[in-house]
């Protein structure tokens, strides 16, 4: 069982998808899920996302658009982290950010 489960909503995002999806592969912490909901998008979202997917920690859930919460509760409800993230998918994570995050929950 991963120890967090970062859920990134994807609506039509393909052209900023491998980017935000580099940064969360890179991240510095172990033990991590990524799950990338794909929210109907008509575009190459889907298409982008599928080539990430032999990262071995990513999950592609699709469904018919329903928007940010809908994605964001769809991906709620998949992951299997004891803590859950939420990154857009048009945002940038430093490399450490998971592990500071992981590190103050621990703590606190």
């Amino acid at each position: 069982m991963p120890l967090a489960s970062i859920i990134v909503p994807a609506f039509n995002v393909a052209d900023t998808l491998p980017e935000t999806l580099a940064s969360l592969i890179n991240q510095t912490a172990q033990g991590y899920e990524i799950i990338i909901v794909n929210d109907g998008s008509s575009d190459d979202t889907l298409r982008v996302a599928h080539t990430y997917e032999a990262q071995g920690n990513i999950r592609i859930l699709s469904q018919a658009n329903r928007g940010l919460a809908g994605a964001r509760n769809t991906g709620i409800a998949a992951a299997r982290g004891e803590f859950i993230g939420f990154c857009d998918a048009d945002d940038i994570w430093e490399p450490s950010k998971l592990q500071v995050h992981l590190d103050h929950l621990a703590a606190n």
